[in-house]
C-alpha cells in the first residue's frame, strides 16, 4: 500500500527534478542534493544497468 503522504512527497521531488530539465537533458550532479532532501540515495553507477534492464534511455 502506498501512503498518500509519500505520494505527495515524491510529487514534490519530481516537480523539483523537472525544473532541472529545461532542455530535456538530466544534470546528474544537480540531482543528488534534491534526492538527499527527500531522503533518497542516487547511485549514478547503476543508471546504465537499470536503463538496459527496463528498456529506458537516460540523457
Amino acid at each position: 500500500m502506498i501512503v498518500p503522504v509519500l505520494v505527495l512527497l515524491f510529487e514534490k521531488y519530481f516537480e523539483e527534478l523537472i525544473r532541472l530539465l529545461p532542455n530535456g537533458k538530466p544534470q546528474p550532479e544537480a540531482i543528488g542534493p534534491i534526492a538527499r532532501r527527500y531522503g533518497l540515495e542516487i547511485d549514478p553507477s547503476t543508471i546504465a544497468a537499470l536503463c538496459a534492464e527496463h528498456g529506458l534511455t537516460f540523457g
